[in-house]
């Protein structure tokens, strides 16, 4: 891939569809489908040795983290937040060390208020990888913030098998209603997070309706199980949790 030299400070002046990237990192560690792993070719590979994954979609604000925290309490399973843990890897609190070209790349994600792009998957495949390893083990996983797209949607089977889908409904009048909340540290969903200003948010709801919420059909075509929840400016996990589509399976 071309290197493009860019400015880092002009990152939130671009646009959702201009990229954001001044390059990607050199070495995303071992590829998927290295040797070790129980992986076989083709992206629609059935891997076994897979843990089973439920999946949270929804846009930003619309409380996709108090949910899978909520939902790993009674199940067991392992949440999975990968925007949380890219939060933790830029601020030097991973759980997986990546080299400082890397950790500069997510910084760089960050700041600019962009998800994680497919051209760089095989970095974020190594990171949910070693959080697999380390966490879940046989328990499954409550996957948050990835896939973000059909592309790695269709990668990340190589990794997880995506048992049900969970969409949380939320409109983006609702959605400026719930980020302000959480601005004031009125929620657990990551209060006071420096990519909640206004035009941050704008641009990820622009990208959620383009790339994220056609993974809604693209999973309900392979017949994967799909609850959808109507969030309202009050709702909160409880109460999420006391519909019937959430009570089972454990």
């Amino acid at each position: 891939m071309e290197e493009h030299a860019r400015d880092p400070r002009d990152a939130r002046a671009r646009s959702a569809e201009t990229p954001i990237l001044d390059r990607l990192p050199v070495d995303c560690g071992e590829p998927i489908g290295s040797p070790g792993e129980c992986v076989m070719s083709g992206p629609s590979s059935i891997v076994e040795s897979r843990p089973s994954a439920w999946l949270l979609l929804g846009p930003t604000g619309s409380g996709k983290s108090p949910l899978g925290h909520a939902l790993a309490e009674r199940s067991g399973r392992y949440h999975l937040d990968f925007g949380q843990n890219l939060r933790s890897i830029a601020a030097g609190r991973g759980a997986i060390d990546l080299d400082v070209e890397q950790t500069a790349f997510i910084s760089r994600l960050l700041e600019a208020g962009a998800l994680f792009p497919d051209s760089a998957f095989p970095l974020a495949a190594r990171i949910v990888r070693a959080l697999i390893d380390r966490y879940a083990a046989a328990r499954g996983v409550i996957l948050n913030g990835i896939p973000r797209s059909v592309g790695q949607a269709s990668e990340i089977e190589s990794l997880l098998a995506i048992e049900r889908v969970i969409v949380l409904d939320c409109p983006e009048p609702v959605v400026a209603q719930r980020v302000s909340q959480r601005r004031r540290g009125d929620s657990e969903d990551h209060a006071h997070r420096s990519d909640d200003r206004p035009e941050d948010i704008r641009r990820k709801l622009h990208v959620y309706r383009a790339e994220t919420r056609p993974l809604v059909e693209w999973y309900r075509r392979r017949g994967t199980p799909i609850a959808t929840f109507a969030v309202e400016a009050t709702t909160t996990a409880e109460e999420l949790l006391a519909r019937p589509e959430l009570r089972a399976p454990k």
